[in-house]
């Protein structure tokens, strides 16, 4: 028979199992959630470990064909003179004329690893000169001359350049005047050229070239192909290695100099030089060569959305040796002495700090991954 005791006993043993029951589920509850939770942070430190390891070999992968870029820039040939590092990733290499510039393209491709990943890349690649065209004559004039405007312009002998026979080349006439001279000469000497001129105030010869459609271009077009991709003015002017607004202070050696202004062109000093020669922009100002002053390279006298006539002074001692480039009316007091040289135009138009080199759109793939 129960009594009151039991049953209090079995109520409170009942309740007991209960709370018995509770707490075995809680701590089995608890230890499902602990697997869970230590399974969790394993598969994610696991997930952590894959993604830094497929990163490393993505980033391998981009240095190595970032770093093969970089060894294409210097190199007149591919792939001969090219690192035999870099020769093993580069095939397909093709050599094409355009206008007056050598373009190389070529196909490279790149594979890296890390762990258990292999990713590669590849891309074709097109190098050209900025200079797309060197200039056929000492002095090439994109307007017109004024009328009291003078020159005496040098041409080597025929031998050393016989496809480049032209002293002046201008897309407006070019009046015959007593400060207007032209001869062939291997060295500078005015008494020489005077005597024995090409073409003179008395005398005109083939070498001067006037009325010529072709430069009736912007001067961008001619010299840099821009109307290839549309770039302007500004687009280049970035390219430039030293921009400034004087060249009171230029750096030596500098490829490429852009000056926004006036540029005078101190007594006795040189801006490049026969191993170093320089393409100068002087955008929307006067340049002046004082006594003995000297330019190797390539000057270009550019007007840019104002129309104004810039002068071009130069003493009678000064020389550029190269060529110069004007695509505005030059002023009445305006007189250039330009050596043309051809070698040496050919040498700044391949300079390693004037080579573009771009990929070639739509030749990318993405990397493969295994």
């Amino acid at each position: 028979m129960e009594t009151n005791g039991m049953r209090s006993a079995i109520k409170h043993y009942q309740r007991g199992g209960i709370w018995l029951s509770a707490a075995l589920l809680l701590l089995l509850l608890v230890a499902a959630t602990g697997m869970t939770l230590t399974m969790t942070l394993t598969g994610t430190t696991e997930q952590l470990l894959w993604r830094q390891q497929f990163l490393a070999v993505q980033a391998k992968r981009d240095v190595a064909i970032n770093n093969v870029i970089t060894q294409m820039y210097l190199p007149e040939k591919w792939p001969a003179n090219l690192p035999p590092a870099i020769t093993k990733h580069v095939s397909h290499v093709q050599e094409t004329r355009f206008n007056d510039a050598d373009i190389l393209s070529a196909h490279l491709s790149v594979q890296r690893s890390a762990g258990p990943f292999t990713q590669s890349r590849e891309m074709d690649i097109v190098r050209f000169p900025l200079i797309m065209n060197v200039p056929a004559a000492p002095l090439v004039v994109f307007s017109h001359l004024h009328h009291q405007s003078g020159f005496t312009l040098y041409l080597q002998p025929s031998k050393q350049n016989p496809a480049y026979r032209y002293s002046l080349w201008s897309s407006a006439p070019v009046l015959s005047a007593s400060n207007r001279l032209t001869c062939e000469t291997e060295v500078i000497n005015l008494v020489h050229c005077k005597s024995s001129p090409l073409s003179s105030n008395n005398h005109r010869a083939s070498d001067i070239v006037e009325n010529d459609t072709q430069l009736n271009i912007p001067i961008a077009h001619y010299l840099f192909a821009s109307d290839l991709d549309g770039s302007s003015t500004d687009d280049y002017q970035k390219l430039a290695w030293v921009k400034a607004t004087s060249c009171d202070s230029l750096p030596s050696p500098a490829s490429f100099i852009w000056i926004t202004g006036h540029c005078r062109i101190r007594a006795k000093q040189m801006v490049g030089s026969s191993a170093a020669p320089v393409l100068l922009v002087i955008e929307n100002g006067h340049l002046e060569l004082e006594d003995q002053a000297s330019i190797f390279g390539m000057v270009v006298s550019l007007r840019v959305n104002n129309q104004f006539s810039w002068k071009v002074k130069m003493a009678e001692n000064t020389k550029i040796i190269g060529s110069l480039l004007v695509n505005h009316p030059t002023s009445s007091d305006s007189h250039f002495n330009v050596v043309y040289d051809h070698a040496l135009l050919r040498q700044l138009q391949r300079s390693p700090a004037l080579q573009q080199l771009a990929v070639i759109p739509g030749t990318e793939k993405p990397g493969t991954v295994k």
